[in-house]
């Protein structure tokens, strides 16, 4: 992590060094750093919805399932009105351990070929759904094989 904040200490306002940085230590199973990292990069970026959903993602591996789920709700109501990644919903339901809500998503951004479908295979935010084999399947029909 130290080049990321190598970045940070050049230019505190990189919006994508902080996205960056929330991600690895979300790998870290440092969540409450992780989300305060995703704040910041939600200010600079000017709140995209995307890093609500991985905000709640952060929040359902920290436990706080309940914030996790409102966040999710949330947006599931707002796709009824305007453009929302089922990529992003279904990497809440994820964390979260809702398999059969998360993979609905997916099959709806398959469906709609959504930014993003194509990391399944490598994206971490995914590893809460990686042993169904229905998501395997799903990897499977979008050739993200080796």
């Amino acid at each position: 992590m130290s080049r990321v904040d190598a970045v940070l200490t050049l230019n505190p306002a990189f919006a994508q060094a902080h996205l960056v940085k929330g991600k690895v230590l979300l790998q870290l199973h440092r969540y409450r750093e992780a989300d305060a990292e995703f704040v910041e990069a939600g200010k600079l970026f000017g709140e995209p919805k995307s890093l609500l959903s991985i905000r709640a993602h952060a929040m359902a591996l920290a436990g706080e399932n309940d914030k996790s789920l409102k966040i999710v709700r949330d947006l599931e109501a707002a796709s009824n009105q305007r453009y929302v990644s089922g990529v992003h919903i279904a990497q809440v339901y994820c964390a979260l351990h809702r398999t059969d809500d998360a993979l609905r998503w997916l099959d709806r951004a398959y469906q709609q070929h959504d930014t993003g479908i194509n990391m399944l295979k490598v994206e971490p935010m995914f590893d809460g759904c990686r042993a169904d084999a229905r998501f395997q399947r799903l990897i499977a029909e979008l050739r993200l094989g080796d």
